[in-house]
């Protein structure tokens, strides 16, 4: 690896910077690998290391005095190549290392690892989030005990400490026992008691020990994963206590308008302008869900009824009507004609634009006079929707997220901008719209790019500005050269060259 090192220097110390390749030793500018290859070998024995040391001598003799010139000024010096082959002369020691080394075994257990132990909490999901909570809410000692081995349970596993997989923990009405070694044979262990358990805990905590920055991050996230639950279940608590009250309305309503033969045409309206299609929807698929066995109700109201509850759920088993079959189907007709006799009426009160020659329906819109977003719900087919700004349209299966069309658009824009950029680009080079010919193109001033230097210090990138204030890259690359007009190099490049010199 050294030797590989060194004998790339040299090549391009003499290939590049000399202009000259000594042909004695069998080098040739021209024959890249097969030349380090021989320098390597030639690194490998003294006597080769001193037919390369004679040339690079004879090269710092030449270069001092002024009868040479170093054509290029990014290689490394003779000086510092002759110290390196000096360096690879001096006789390696070598110092033979036992077959096996003894590690001592600790035959006790320390508080970091104690700590670490406890920081890990009960072992169950998020157990080191639930007893942080329960120490910072400010319980006594009796209760955070009692919590603790709720916490805790009965129970254990393997790798209880750090950097250690031959532990082990167990805990019990006892405490927590840490172990180290086999199970039954431990070579060092530790029991603590839950008085000793909450009294460590409650110091870790105070002093703010207790959760690792990583671990504060996912409590943060834990904490905001609690309350949108805890959101939701309130919102399905209300949402449950609706249609609760809606089931009762239906009952009572139906009750009082039903004479034993006919139910009132419209009975069914004033429930659905009170509590809304959804709830309405709800309540009434629910119920015909339930009784899919009983004759009573149509096959038509079935299959309606499964499309918006497929199964039934215990949880809305307070909310199955228990009037008539025979009645509850009629009403249920009624109330479906209600509600579609209402979703037509909104169809027709919502504004309908036209984008990409498609007719939909206008879902949103929002954006300032200079960037105006629209977008549009195919009235022939529902499943595609269409966006719109300033002049472009994307389309989409879903309905997308304002970010998601904002990102469409200025990625769009963004092409755009390199289409034109690379237009002008290669415009410069072919001589059209105006531009020079190649001809008449001056020659650029070429500056190395040392930040892309390579681990030897050689350039592999080099950067020059157009008149016009457009900046151009050559990059070097395992098989030749890249011409770039922007510094990201990892996009496609305008021309490739094999050689710098093109």
């Amino acid at each position: 690896q050294e030797r590989n090192r060194v004998a790339n220097q040299i090549y391009f110390f003499l290939r590049d910077g000399m202009d000259e390749m000594p042909e004695e030793l069998g080098l040739k500018a021209g024959n890249y690998p097969e030349s380090e290859a021989k320098i390597m070998e030639l690194l490998s024995t003294h006597e080769g290391r001193e037919q390369l040391k004679n040339i690079l001598e004879d090269a710092a003799n030449r270069l001092a005095s002024g009868e040479a010139e170093l054509k290029w000024r990014h290689v490394k010096s003779p000086e510092y190549l002759l110290s390196e082959i000096a360096d690879l002369d001096r006789e390696r020691l070598e110092f033979p290392l036992p077959d096996a080394v003894e590690v001592a075994q600790e035959d006790f257990i320390t508080q970091d690892e104690i700590d670490y132990a406890l920081g890990r909490g009960s072992g169950y999901e998020h157990g080191a989030f639930r007893i942080y909570e329960y120490f910072i809410e400010g319980h006594d000692q009796k209760e955070t005990v009692a919590f603790l081995k709720n916490e805790y349970g009965i129970g254990g596993g393997s790798g209880g400490l750090p950097g250690n997989d031959d532990s082990h923990n167990e805990h019990d009405g006892k405490g927590i026992r840490l172990e180290k070694g086999s199970y039954g044979n431990p070579y060092a262990k530790v029991l603590l008691n839950w008085n000793v358990v909450e009294k460590r805990l409650r110091e870790l905590i105070k002093e703010d020990k207790y959760l690792s920055p990583q671990g504060k991050e996912n409590y943060k996230a834990y904490k905001e994963e609690q309350a949108e639950k805890a959101r939701q279940r309130e919102l399905s608590r209300l949402e449950h206590g609706q249609r609760l009250e809606c089931k009762k309305d239906i009952e009572a309503l139906i009750a009082e308008k039903f004479n034993g033969f006919v139910l009132p045409r419209n009975t069914a309206d004033e429930i659905v302008d009170k509590y809304g299609i959804g709830c309405v929807e709800f309540v009434l698929a629910n119920t015909v869900t339930h009784f899919d066995y009983d004759g009573r109700f149509s096959q038509n109201n079935k299959d309606w009824a499964k499309g918006i509850v497929a199964e039934n759920e215990w949880e809305n088993n307070d909310l199955i009507l228990s009037s008539h079959p025979a009645v509850l189907d009629g009403f249920t007709n009624q109330a479906r004609r209600y509600i579609n006799v209402l979703r037509e009426k909104e169809k027709e009160a919502q504004q309908r634009i036209t984008i990409d020659g498609y007719e939909s329906v206008l879902v949103d819109e929002w954006g300032s006079e200079k960037e105006k977003y629209l977008l549009g719900n195919n009235i022939e087919d529902s499943s595609f929707y269409y966006a719109q700004v300033n002049g472009k349209t994307f389309e989409y299966d879903h309905k997308p997220e304002r970010s998601e069309v904002e990102d469409d658009y200025i990625n769009a824009i963004a092409e755009e901008d390199i289409d034109r950029h690379e237009a002008e680009m290669f415009s410069r080079f072919e001589g059209t719209d105006g531009i020079a010919e190649l001809d008449e193109v001056q020659e650029l001033a070429w500056h190395v790019v040392h930040d892309a230097d390579d681990e030897y210090g050689n350039p592999t990138q080099w950067s020059a500005t157009l008149s016009e204030g457009v900046f151009l890259w050559i990059d070097k690359k395992v098989d030749g050269y890249a011409i770039y007009d922007t510094a990201d190099t990892t996009r496609p490049a305008l021309e490739t060259f094999s050689t710098l010199q093109e």
